[in-house]
């Protein structure tokens, strides 16, 4: 059998590596509900395609699809790191509002 030449890893390891970011990513999707974890998922995965095949236009498709994987990761991240900080301001603004809003509950009168 000739090694494959695109292949990462060798077969186990790779198959163990897939299998264990599988297995991380969706427990990091379900417990932070951002995109960016399904199409690391999908990148990670699709990279198995190389133990399969060493078709080249094949290799080729898995490679501007990889570089599409890391745009919209990089576009997530940006977007869900945003509406975190809008969150977190409105978060600030509204708790402010309401502390300076309390009635004294002081009875030493």
């Amino acid at each position: 059998m000739l090694d494959n030449i695109y292949a990462p890893f060798p077969f186990g390891f790779h198959l163990f590596f897939c299998l264990f970011s599988t297995f991380f990513l969706f427990i990091q999707y379900h417990r932070k509900k951002q995109g960016q974890y399904i199409v690391l998922f999908l990148g990670i995965i699709a990279t198995f395609i190389t133990q399969l095949t060493q078709e080249e236009y094949i290799i080729v498709m898995l490679g501007i699809f990889e570089i599409f994987c890391v745009i919209s990761i990089f576009t997530f991240s940006v977007y869900y790191s945003i509406k975190a900080k809008k969150l977190k301001a409105a978060e600030i603004y509204t708790n402010a509002g309401s502390d300076s809003i309390k009635p004294d509950t002081d009875d030493n009168t």
